[in-house]
């Protein structure tokens, strides 16, 4: 017994002079873990939170360019605002009638209606009264006659004609004239021709007085052709 005790005292001896290595338990290990997962917790959120920061302020300098490149836009769509207004104010004023545009393509035709008359063939007499009421047509489309325009196209036009062509042209103008002048006239013959034409014509009544004012224009024309 006395032995025993010896030994062991040797033991404790020579354990307290050395290194002493000893197995870590389950419960100093999953402490160890709980530690080192809070400490790498938090590097985590350190740097979550730093990144939010310098998004936050980088969004907050965004938001100051954007509200600068605003008000820029706000200050030319007021300018532009402005323009337009003036430009809606100067398009609403009545033009003067020396400068207003009337349309003129109802004339031509009526004038190509004259030019592609065929005097003698079948059913002329019922193509006349159609290039007629497409004159009248226009005339009454067009309120004021511009005068004018009118001399200067139809001199054009017929310039364009060599000397057989205006022959042409002056002897339909003589048929379709007769044919318009009974329209405007309401004449028993002028209904009945136009029922057998398809009634052309998109009126029932013309003026008698705009008909002899364009008749005279295109005779003008005609006869200083005939002059050249």
């Amino acid at each position: 017994m006395r032995k025993r005790k010896s030994a062991l005292e040797a033991v404790k001896v020579q354990s307290a002079g050395k290194p002493f290595f000893r197995r870590i338990s389950r419960k100093e290990t999953e402490q160890m873990n709980k530690g080192f997962w809070h400490g790498i917790a938090g590097v985590v959120t350190v740097a979550v939170i730093g990144v939010a920061a310098w998004q936050f302020i980088s969004l907050h300098e965004r938001v100051h360019t954007l509200e600068e490149e605003m008000n820029v836009l706000l200050a030319q769509t007021q300018v532009i605002n402005s323009q337009l207004a003036e430009i809606n104010a100067s398009s609403d004023k009545p033009e003067e009638s020396g400068s207003q545009t009337v349309d003129m393509a109802g004339f031509q035709e009526a004038l190509n209606g004259i030019g592609n008359f065929e005097q003698g063939t079948a059913g002329s007499s019922l193509k006349a009264y159609i290039a007629a009421a497409g004159l009248l047509d226009w005339l009454h489309d067009v309120g004021t006659l511009p005068t004018q325009e009118m001399e200067e196209q139809t001199y054009h036009y017929l310039n364009a004609l060599d000397a057989v062509q205006q022959e042409n042209f002056s002897a339909n103008f003589d048929t379709i004239r007769q044919a318009a002048e009974q329209i405007a006239d309401g004449t028993d013959e002028a209904k009945g021709m136009l029922t057998d034409a398809g009634n052309p014509q998109k009126y029932d009544s013309y003026s008698r007085a705009d008909l002899d004012t364009a008749a005279g224009i295109i005779q003008k024309a005609i006869d200083g052709e005939k002059a050249a």
